[in-house]
């Protein structure tokens, strides 16, 4: 009796030690390792509903496994993915802790197609169908997904919404037509269950289409099913830098958002596809600000921005209708608002494409600072505030509307100067010269030119506006004003 057992026993673990070195020579072998793929992939085909084919496999037990040729149809029969190579080295010791711990995974020459349809449906939506539970059993199994170290290399997205009509212009970025070429990246993911992952994305670099170029993102994240939240980003561009403490993104039907600590060094030719009328801008844009609300109604504040010695910002703000810009209602608070006139004229220039010449009075001015308020869209303004210059200070109350990308303005409204203006300030020689004929003085009389320069210096102090048109080159522009009152 007990020499039957001893021999059972040694049957038994011979037959385990042999299993344990033969399986991972099975497994090896070229017949199993394909017959193990089409089980999982006819698995996975059915369960999403669509093709998912694999050219080659190569598994091992120690060394993890490796896919070639990964191809995946969405349901109209287009790719939705395509994956040159994938490789994955898992921990099969965390499987019995019921974590799947991936130590690395390399991902290379990934093409990713993702069309939203005329109904609004999404292609990609199909892989959801992935973690769809099918019986009591896959419900009561719960894991820990962690994948240590993600490689992205050599790889592209593209996304079209075939809602919308795409851009046929590939210089400029267009929303509904995005195609990513290049992507490279490293990344941390750490899936709790299907409603909670948090992360860390160590780096992501990629070109647009439009030649839009991110050099590098770093951030972290933390996703539910009701926010997303990112924080301490930094984003680099080649020639600028962006940083914000913290984004939360709303996935719930307000689809809030708030943002804390954003500062950004934007040099403008880095967003010209996404912004062209500043993309020749001469020097960078520096901005500050913190946000919160939804895209289409969003309160700016704490807002700076600032354009080299030439343009300054300060204040709050709402935009109502973004991301149309030229759509979008604004109310800004301007705390204080600085100019140098003679940079603005270059500025205005360049977002026009044209040349511009302001009036030389204007020009002469130089400087100036305002406080108050603002409203309206970009091509009808109303500015109620206070404007500070060398030659006095002014009170408006003026509409402005303009056209032809800020080349045409028609102004009406009010402008007051209770202290008076020194327009002598701002004449040259010539127009003094015109104003002493007008007025019959002769050349030599001193004390004459004297008397009308002083009255010149507080003679206009209530300005009423109904129309003032002001073209390109603004030729006798003062001359055109309604009523003009000492």
């Amino acid at each position: 009796m007990y020499k039957t057992a001893r021999r059972a026993l040694g049957i038994l673990v011979i037959s385990l030690v042999t299993l344990a070195v033969m399986l991972p020579l099975l497994i090896s072998l070229p017949p199993i390792q394909n017959f193990v793929v089409r089980q999982v992939v006819d698995n996975l085909s059915g369960k999403i509903g669509t093709k998912i084919s694999v050219d080659k496999v190569d598994i091992g037990i120690f060394k993890g496994f490796s896919v070639e040729g990964l191809y995946v149809e969405d349901l109209s029969s287009d790719t939705l993915l395509f994956a040159r190579k994938v490789e994955a080295n898992i921990s099969i010791l965390k499987l019995f802790e019921k974590k799947v711990e991936v130590k690395s995974v390399t991902l290379d020459g990934i093409k990713m197609n993702i069309v939203t349809d005329k109904a609004g449906n999404t292609n990609v939506s199909v892989l959801s169908r992935l973690f769809e539970t099918t019986s009591k059993t896959d419900s009561k199994w719960s894991f820990v997904l962690q994948i240590k170290d993600i490689r992205l290399t050599n790889s592209s997205l593209s996304y079209r919404d075939l809602t919308k009509s795409p851009s046929e212009k590939s210089e400029t970025f267009d929303a509904a037509n995005i195609l990513l070429s290049e992507i490279n990246g490293q990344f941390v993911v750490d899936m709790i269950d299907k409603n909670y992952y948090k992360g860390r994305v160590g780096s992501l670099s990629f070109v647009e289409r439009s030649g839009f170029r991110l050099k590098n993102l770093e951030t972290t994240f933390l996703l539910t099913d009701s926010n997303l939240t990112i924080n301490k980003t930094s984003i680099y561009l080649p020639h600028s830098e962006l940083s914000a403490d913290t984004l939360i993104l709303g996935m719930q039907a307000d689809k809030r958002t708030l943002i804390k600590g954003f500062t950004a060094d934007i040099a403008p030719a880095d967003i010209a596809a996404m912004a062209p009328q500043i993309g020749n801008f001469d020097g960078n844009i520096s901005i500050k600000l913190s946000a919160e609300g939804v895209l289409e109604d969003i309160l700016v504040r704490q807002l700076s921005v600032r354009s080299g010695n030439s343009l300054a910002l300060t204040g709050n703000a709402r935009l109502v209708g973004l991301p149309d810009i030229e759509k979008t209602y604004i109310s800004c608070n301007i705390e204080n608002l600085y100019g140098y006139i003679p940079k603005i004229q270059d500025i205005i220039a360049v977002f026009n494409r044209k040349p511009l010449a302001l009036p030389q009075e204007i020009v002469r001015i130089k400087e100036f600072s305002y406080k108050g308020e603002i409203s309206g869209y970009l091509n009808n303004i109303k500015i109620i505030g206070n404007l500070r210059t060398h030659i006095g200070t002014v009170y408006t109350d003026l509409n402005i509307k303009s056209y032809h990308r800020l080349s045409t303005f028609d102004i009406d409204g009010r402008i007051s100067c209770p202290d008076g203006l020194d327009l002598s300030r701002i004449m040259d020689d010539r127009q003094w010269a015109e104003q002493y004929s007008r007025r019959g003085i002769r050349r030599g009389t001193r004390r004459a030119k004297r008397s009308f320069r002083e009255q010149c210096k507080r003679k206009y102090k209530d300005i009423g506006i109904q129309w003032l048109h002001l073209q390109q080159y603004f030729t006798r522009w003062a001359n055109r004003t309604k009523s003009l009152r000492g």
